[in-house]
């Protein structure tokens, strides 16, 4: 049943009776809620059952606890501004407010023996391969959201559950930075990407273990359903990976809604898709792009315009079927895997010429189209060719 705060906090304060209890919430988040019981034969049958103020604050942030908890006082704040009750409301918090904090002050209290808290300064920091060693069913696996010097970013952290007795020395902690593109769709596959990318003998023989509990963690990573027998607009994206489509998260990424793709067309071993990416909020942060996806032959073009169709495949990138890529916007060129000659053929016009904008040794390669400078006879006449 949601609640309307509004409506209660119209109310007044004394209303309720008003009491605090602090709970663990795993995998890393302390619940230092505020729970409101109603008193009062009129309050009651408005609100027949308590309500719980949430303060939800992660454990392991490098945010401090109490200032994570200033900033939930501050929502709720938000919700009562110019409310007929204000000034009592605002009463009641601050007097909560400090009561909150010195029981942040005593996390053990949360737990019972032999388990306890461990503060994450307690953890022993470690690499990927010594924590994939480990009892994944004794881990925690999940994302964070944590705060650098000069933006907010998401992170995996993986590390000792505190709901296993574990000695306090041999508390481990990994935590490893998503790269800024990756959208829901792509954190799973860059996850296992992270995992392969590990030396044969430091991968894990549980793989798929580590995958169901990253995902019993975070139920909205679970792969979108099939397409198939789907609306267009509700099947899931195409996301083209430049790159090995097994490389989702270390190699670029385009993300293609359903409803901005303008057309598919397959000639011979090539298909060619069009498509409006948003990069923004604003309406020229919208770029129409052209790829060109380079196949073995005809038969694994059908393969792959299917697969797109029908919706059963999220990412598209080098493989079995795909041998090379190739992405304009504008005057901008993506190449992988492609001859500078195909390209050519591809996307140039007769007076126009690549230049290679990055480091020539990339196999991703980006190229900017320039016009050749062509001379009406009279003026090659005053511009001789050099010596």
């Amino acid at each position: 049943m949601q609640i309307e705060w509004k409506q209660v906090f119209s109310r007044s304060p004394d209303e309720f009776e008003i009491s605090s209890r602090m709970t663990w919430e795993p995998p890393c988040e302390i619940h230092a809620n505020l729970y409101l019981r109603p008193k009062g034969d009129k309050c009651l049958e408005d609100f027949c059952f308590p309500l719980i103020i949430p303060f939800r604050i992660d454990a392991f942030s490098k945010t401090l606890h109490e200032e994570q908890l200033q900033s939930g006082f501050w929502s709720v704040q938000e919700l009562i501004h110019d409310g007929p009750n204000f000034v009592p409301w605002m009463s009641e918090f601050n007097k909560w407010n400090p009561i909150l904090k010195e029981q942040l002050q005593h996390p053990d209290k949360m737990f019972q023996h032999p388990f306890r808290f461990v503060g994450r300064e307690k953890f022993l920091t470690t690499d990927l391969p010594t924590v994939l060693n480990e009892n994944p069913e004794r881990m925690d696996l999940y994302l964070a959201d944590d705060e650098g010097s000069y933006t907010d970013y998401c992170v995996l952290r993986i590390h000792s559950s505190l709901l296993h007795f574990i000695p306090e020395a041999q508390h481990l902690w990994f935590e490893k930075r998503l790269p800024s593109e990756l959208q829901i769709e792509d954190i799973l596959p860059w996850f296992m990407a992270t995992i392969r990318r590990l030396p044969k003998k430091s991968q894990p023989s549980n793989i798929q273990k580590w995958q169901e509990r990253l995902l019993r963690n975070e139920p909205k990573l679970v792969p979108p359903t099939s397409g198939k027998n789907k609306p267009w607009a509700s099947k899931p994206k195409v996301i083209l990976v430049f790159g090995a489509t097994h490389k989702v998260g270390y190699r670029s990424l385009f993300h293609l809604e359903r409803p901005k793709i303008d057309r598919i067309v397959r000639q011979q071993e090539i298909l060619t898709v069009s498509a409006t990416i948003q990069y923004g909020n604003k309406p020229e942060q919208a770029h129409d792009w052209t790829f060109y996806l380079l196949t073995s032959d005809e038969a694994a073009a059908c393969r792959v315009e299917q697969e797109i169709i029908v919706g059963e495949k999220i990412h598209f990138g080098l493989d079995q079927d795909i041998i090379g890529m190739v992405a304009r916007a504008g005057h901008v060129i993506h190449v992988i895997n492609v001859s500078i000659e195909r390209v050519s053929d591809l996307c140039l016009k007769d007076n126009e010429a690549l230049e290679n904008i990055l480091d020539p040794r990339n196999k991703h390669k980006v190229y900017c189209i320039k016009q050749n400078l062509i001379l009406h006879p009279t003026e090659q006449e005053n511009h001789p060719p050099s010596p």
